[in-house]
């Protein structure tokens, strides 16, 4: 897969990330169209309510960018623009930037070959990788990535509860995992799967047990999976962890932008 192809599907698959099971769980919306996606979970969290995928002509930006801001006011919803490097027209930053936006957080989009991957790290005793199928493991998931601020953002049971139907779905796309240290939950990783290429999202350990392979762990266990399921890619977008990710074996091809209105 070459690094157009690639930076192409990197769109395609946050979008599933994003909207698949919105999609499909009431009160939620996903509009997806060829020019654009827009995704509204109904949970006041820009993490769930996001544009992205943009293959806009120059000449119905303008309107574009309007149409998603009027929605997301009326809803009085936060929301995040996302731009990957396929995203178009070549203007769309600046485009946001005049229309009131900022930029918020400039990720990097790196990939991986899990053709020949083979699990070295060895577990601690009291630790274990489940794949969360399960609705006590969905909460546990969902209960971890809140507690990942700090009052506990209550934002994210809410809506995983609201889309556990959809991820029981024999055909869901996305695969949580969750790691269980003392039977406690404190790691979580995510693999969204679409075509051959598999995205790694919410790659998280709580504060407190962090700097011990626990996410490793999980990541080592998506990359199984990744290579059992044939994917030719796993692709990720990282901030400060690059370098963490760099050991592992992934490689950078592109970035990953973020913009919100301002006020």
């Amino acid at each position: 897969m070459n690094k157009e192809a690639l930076q192409a599907a990197a769109g395609d698959n946050f979008v599933e990330h994003s909207g698949w099971a919105a999609r499909r769980t009431w009160g939620m919306r996903v509009a997806s169209t060829d020019d654009l996606t827009i995704v509204d979970s109904g949970q006041p969290n820009d993490a769930f309510n996001v544009v992205c995928r943009a293959r806009v002509a120059p000449d119905k930006l303008s309107s574009r960018i309007e149409l998603v801001k009027a929605y997301y006011a009326k809803e009085k919803q936060p929301f995040t623009w996302w731009i990957g490097p396929a995203d178009t027209p070549a203007g769309l930053a600046e485009a946001l930037t005049d229309a009131g936006f900022v930029e918020d957080e400039r990720l990097v989009l790196m990939e991986y070959d899990p053709s020949g991957f083979q699990a070295a790290d060895t577990l601690p005793d009291d630790y274990q990788v489940m794949h969360a199928r399960g609705a006590e493991h969905i909460v546990n998931y969902s209960r971890t990535l809140g507690r990942l601020f700090e009052p506990p953002d209550v934002t994210f049971p809410r809506y995983y509860q609201a889309v556990t139907p959809a991820l029981y779905k024999p055909e869901c796309p996305v695969r949580l995992y969750v790691g269980y240290l003392d039977n406690e939950a404190v790691a979580t990783a995510e693999l969204t799967v679409t075509g051959k290429v598999g995205g790694l999202y919410n790659v998280a350990t709580i504060p407190s047990v962090r700097k011990r392979g626990l996410s490793r762990a999980l990541i080592g266990q998506a990359l199984l999976d990744a290579r059992e399921l044939g994917l030719e890619r796993v692709i990720l977008q990282t901030g400060d962890a690059e370098p963490f990710f760099a050991k592992l074996g992934f490689k950078p091809f592109g970035e990953w932008v973020s913009y919100q209105l301002r006020g």
